[in-house]
């Protein structure tokens, strides 16, 4: 037993914080009621954070289950053969309220209770660091989980877990701060960040919080409110605690050395996290009934592991960055990689893994038809070799270990990335930054001050410097991903209609007899006819609304156009095309064990007692 453990209340504190004061309120109450129904466990404490959209509905913290597990545990002094754990509610059929896990004021520092009863002054980060803070005192534990379910889509974006009162957001970089405080005592215990949210599984959030967690479960994609089902979740993490401890007390007839053998046993972290990967996947295929398509992603966050991207990726973009120009034939093979590689929410965000695959097998591609001629060829083709050869050298790094042995499948960055239906089918667990263009300044920002002083700030200058200032790009020196980006954005810019046709331009305005001068004052007057500021009024894809829809990421999936010419069904529909289903292996084998049964040990299977 470590010498240190009696400072521990707890082997596990799971803390979920509900950032609910928008739209997804409603939904969030019955993930609230499913948390309460999935019962207790005698060595794990749940924490749940609630802020309710209503004005005037106070925000609240329940310890789930707290008044339950304290009865339980007198019950268990007086007869030992009442159990200290009720892991689900059987046949129960009671529908528990909230009420009685509220936690009251006093336990909370004074500035936490100030906030507390002021939530509509506090911004979503002070939030978010009260919660932390809160569990990490009161609720002291070995291992911490952390869910945080709201908005997603933070990277260039800067606006995650968004509060409508205050109107405010967490920054990345306000995220890395917070995430840091589960490392106040040398290293982190915090086992498994959870990302309920949508495209938060990239590259640079992973980098950003890299050693702040040991691992982070995200989606690249959407993020249905549902399909991360949280009574059923915690089951399987309070019956995986139970059923690891009890094991270790079996061992012993004695009731003090089985006692102490329980409260010692420390849980297998990455079988837990690869029974609740698994069981997400799983409860996520019932969304294909409804013809929605998801991806799931699991990364490891260790500090060592991120560190081995950075040599790759600086040479991948000094490639790109060598070959950016209109005369390459390698500018058009990187614009085509972009085109067919697996993107994200308007095309903004693209699979990292994919693109690099798609730009390798295209240079391959135009090697093998240049073959080694002339001179002038056979330079190309070593210059094609080159990008290949820094294309793979990133894919080494970002690709899953398949092995039936499960420290070594944790030995990768990526350790799972599954995906099913049609839109997200390449995926391979971390996107990256990769709009087309610069994001336009169509749009304001709420202001912000400096020295004093309110600004107005146009909102695609404000991503651009959220991403120049991301420790992806910050340490990654000349050759950061956003060195790529700002290059990307100007060598594949298309001219304007009148710098291409200039001369035929001029020619027909002076056979209309308009001077140059004239020409000039004529184009500002109906530049300015068309918006008085010079943009559209309609919304830019940066702020994660759908043009058309107004939908909000995390409700629903993205339905707009485009432009991605994947499969379609082989089976033709007389009025319809559709594209062709697609499943990796791992969101398929649940349908394999239902249907035709499955024998032999899995990574997924599970034989811990429900509890029902």
């Amino acid at each position: 037993m470590p010498n240190n453990a009696s400072k521990f209340k707890n082997d596990w504190t799971l803390m979920f914080f509900f950032a609910s004061d928008n739209t997804l309120a409603p939904l969030l109450v019955s993930e609230l009621k499913a948390i309460k129904d999935a019962g207790f466990q005698e060595h794990t404490e749940v924490l749940v954070y609630f802020d309710p959209l209503e004005k005037g509905c106070p925000t609240k913290i329940y310890n789930v289950n707290c008044k339950r597990k304290a009865h339980a545990l007198a019950e268990w002094k007086k007869n030992k053969n009442c159990p200290k754990s009720l892991i689900g509610d059987g046949n129960d059929s009671y529908v528990r309220k909230m009420d009685g896990d509220e936690v009251k004021p006093e336990n909370f520092s004074s500035a936490m209770r100030y906030a507390m009863t002021h939530s509509s002054t506090t911004p979503a980060d002070k939030m978010l660091g009260y919660f932390i803070d809160y569990g990490m005192k009161k609720h002291k534990a070995r291992n911490y989980m952390l869910f945080l379910i709201g908005h997603g889509m933070i990277v260039g974006r800067d606006i995650f877990l968004p509060d409508e009162d205050p109107i405010s957001a967490i920054s990345m970089k306000q995220l890395r701060v917070l995430m840091q405080k589960f490392e106040k005592e040398g290293p982190t215990r915090l086992r498994l960040l959870n990302l309920h949210s949508c495209s938060m599984s990239s590259i640079e959030v992973a980098y950003q919080l890299r050693g702040t967690a040991n691992y982070l479960l995200a989606h690249q994609g959407p993020a249905f409110v549902n399909s991360w089902n949280y009574r059923q979740l915690l089951k399987k993490i309070l019956n995986t605690i139970e059923k690891e401890k009890r094991e270790a007390g079996d061992r012993y007839t004695d009731p003090v050395l089985k006692e102490q053998a329980i409260k010692n046993k420390q849980i297998d972290v990455e079988r837990l996290i690869e029974k609740l990967y698994y069981h997400l996947l799983y409860n996520s295929t019932d969304f294909l009934t409804a013809g929605y398509s998801a991806d799931l992603a699991l990364c490891r966050l260790d500090k060592r592991k991120l560190s081995e991207i950075k040599a790759p990726l600086q040479r991948l973009v000094g490639q790109l960055k060598e070959h950016l120009d209109r005369k390459s034939l390698i500018t058009d093979l990187i614009l085509l990689a972009h085109w067919e590689s697996q993107s994200f929410w308007e095309e903004n965000y693209t699979d990292l893994y994919d693109f690099c695959l798609c730009l390798s097998r295209r240079c391959k591609d135009l090697q093998l038809t240049l073959g080694r001629g002339r001179e002038k060829k056979g330079a190309l083709v070593k210059k094609l070799g080159q990008v290949r050869e820094a294309c793979q050298g990133l894919i080494d790094v970002l690709k899953i270990i398949h092995s039936p042995d499960r420290s070594e499948r944790f030995k990768g960055l990526v350790i799972h990335a599954d995906n099913f239906g049609t839109k997200y089918q390449y995926s391979r667990g971390l996107s990256v930054y990769f709009p087309w263009c610069e994001p336009l300044d169509d749009g304001r920002w709420p202001s912000e001050h400096w020295n004093g002083q309110a600004r107005q700030i146009p909102k695609g200058r404000k991503i651009i410097e959220n991403y120049q200032n991301y420790e992806f790009n910050t340490k990654f020196g000349r050759d950061s991903w956003w060195s790529f980006l700002n290059l990307y954005f100007t060598n594949t810019k298309r001219k304007s209609r009148d710098e291409e046709d200039r001369k035929e331009f001029f020619v027909q305005l002076r056979s209309h007899n308009l001077t140059d001068t004239l020409t000039h004052r004529l184009r500002k007057k109906a530049e300015s006819s068309y918006n008085v500021n010079g943009s559209l009024s309609s919304g830019t894809p940066e702020m994660g609304k759908t043009p058309d829809t107004g939908k909000t990421p995390d409700t629903g999936e993205c339905d707009c156009p485009t432009i991605k010419n994947y499969p379609t069904s082989e089976k033709r529909h007389p009025t319809r095309m559709t594209r062709r289903f697609a499943i990796t292996p791992g969101a398929l084998l649940p349908f394999r064990r239902e249907k035709l049964g499955c024998n032999g040990e899995e990574p997924f299977d599970d034989n811990d007692t429900d509890g029902e």
